[in-house]
């Protein structure tokens, strides 16, 4: 097993090499919380291996299913279940969520109880495709948490977050992005949360297309460079906090 495995390694590093001088555009759906943990580290990859490949990220998941069969996206990235037949689906990271709140908050003084994040004004980010945050906040109602104030989209809920005593819940690695751009603390938050997987997602028709193979291989490399890279943030904070 072990030879071939290599052989399909080699035979795609070989022939992504002859994909320099493709042209073409490609389509991915996928929020802004993926889009600014991914497209950092997918767009430099793309551009040394595909340079003359146009990307193009749509925000919305909406009707993914049918876009990728009638070809109007070649991929969908987010928190997307069980691939259904004529798809397939590749998991790429999990995360968590955590709270973003400005770095000299007056709670951050406080014991990180309950009853004090239940006190705090909340934001959240409207978006169709914010199914999972959305879902969280449902789960909260019981804490009796005061209406949240709706923004647009996460970078600007991070600068008005910066600016003021609302508190933001957001995945992680979405918060250790923004945070090394804000002046803002990341905590977890006081009650347990499931945690959720972002995957790739795209239509058997393109399974086996050598374009399509590649992007997912660097899709894939992209998601591990961000993994290793909040590892590294998260330990550098732990050691500043000490």
């Amino acid at each position: 097993m072990l030879p071939s495995v290599l052989n399909a390694i080699r035979e795609l590093v070989s022939c992504s090499s002859g994909l320099r001088d493709l042209r073409s555009k490609v389509t991915m759906a996928m929020p802004d919380h993926q889009s600014l943990v991914l497209l950092p580290y997918l767009l430099p990859r793309l551009g040394e291996r595909v340079p003359h490949v146009d990307i193009v990220t749509e925000p919305l998941l909406d009707g993914a299913l049918r876009r990728l069969e009638q070809g109007e996206i070649d991929f969908a990235i987010g928190q997307i279940g069980a691939a259904p037949p004529g798809y397939l689906r590749r998991g790429l990271y999990a995360d968590r969520f955590t709270c973003l709140l400005r770095h000299d908050h007056p709670a951050l003084e406080q014991e990180w109880s309950v009853g004090t994040f239940a006190a705090l004004r909340h934001a959240s980010i409207a978006s169709d495709s914010n199914e999972g945050l959305g879902q969280v906040y449902d789960g909260l109602v019981r804490f009796g948490l005061p209406g949240p104030i709706v923004v647009s989209n996460v970078l600007t809920a991070a600068v008005v977050v910066a600016m003021t005593d609302l508190v933001l819940m957001i995945p992680n690695r979405v918060a250790t992005r923004v945070a090394t751009m804000l002046p803002l603390a990341i905590v977890d938050p006081p009650v347990e949360l499931k945690p959720y997987e972002v995957a790739l997602i795209w239509h058997q028709r393109c399974h086996h297309d050598l374009e399509h193979r590649v992007l997912r291989r660097e899709i894939a490399a992209a998601a591990r460079m961000g993994r290793l890279d909040v590892s590294q943030d998260q330990m550098a904070r732990r050691q500043n906090d000490s």
